[in-house]
């Protein structure tokens, strides 16, 4: 049995010299990765993780709260067949027309209408049923014919008449009238398709709000206030939301929609 080294000594048999060992020529070599930075390693801003050669992410890495993005590119929900990614209200089956595209479409139909109404029938009519007046005015002798209050009544109704077959034949076929068919726009059943045209009691209600007051157009009086409210019916889309309906496409319940 060998006996112990002397205290101090290596147990080898050699004495360490003071302060121990030096290190072996060239130094130690560094760990792999390379020694940290003073103070230690810092977190990217944002929690950016470092990458490994090769695009490979370290396992666990953090990413940032709502980062997600649907492969692809692909709108998220709600985002289609409508403007500005907003979805559309329920029972609505394409985007909504605009209030100036509306307007323009009834403006075309009203010059169309208004030169058969105004020109040709209600003059023939009123015409027919009408007094002559004589007034005299700064030696001038003037005659003037006056409309007798039967011959406005029949005028009115012959134009609501007008205007509710022009309504009827044409929206009943596919849901547009020449003005809409010139802007692209269509008037649908709330909730239906936006193919065809509507049904016969959709189109009653419709025209009867839409154009009944003009049969109040016998009376100055009361064809003032039918004139206030088919402007009032008009404007009520602008702050009608979400479905930016008039007054007679509420009780019909229907919109107007872009095709």
């Amino acid at each position: 049995m060998n006996p112990e080294p002397p205290p101090g000594q290596n147990p080898y048999g050699s004495v360490p010299p003071p302060g121990g060992y030096p290190p072996p020529q060239g130094g130690y070599p560094p760990p792999q990765g390379g020694y940290p930075p003073p103070g230690g390693y810092q977190q990217q801003p944002g929690g950016y993780q470092q990458q490994q050669p090769g695009g490979y992410q370290q396992p666990g890495a953090y990413q940032q709260p709502g980062a997600y993005q649907q492969p692809g590119g692909y709108p998220s929900a709600g985002a289609y067949n409508s403007p500005m990614g907003m979805p559309l209200p329920p029972g609505v089956p394409a985007p909504l027309a605009e209030w100036w595209q509306r307007l323009v479409a009834r403006l075309i139909d009203g010059v169309i209408l208004g030169v058969i109404n105004l020109l040709i029938v209600s003059r023939i009519i009123t015409s027919m049923f009408s007094t002559e007046e004589t007034i005299e005015f700064l030696g001038t002798t003037t005659t003037v014919s006056t409309p007798s209050f039967l011959g406005l009544l029949i005028a009115a109704i012959v134009g609501f008449l007008l205007y509710s077959a022009y309504e009827f034949f044409m929206v009943s076929r596919d849901g547009q009238t020449i003005g809409k068919k010139v802007m692209k726009i269509r008037v649908v059943k709330l909730g239906g398709s936006v193919h065809g045209g509507l049904d016969t009691e959709t189109l009653a209600k419709r025209i009867g709000v839409l154009f009944g007051p003009q049969l109040l157009g016998f009376n100055f009086a009361l064809n003032a206030l039918a004139g206030l409210f088919m402007l009032v019916n008009g404007l009520w889309p602008l702050w009608d939301k979400p479905l930016q309906q008039a007054i007679h496409d509420k009780v019909a319940g229907t919109v107007v929609v872009k095709l």
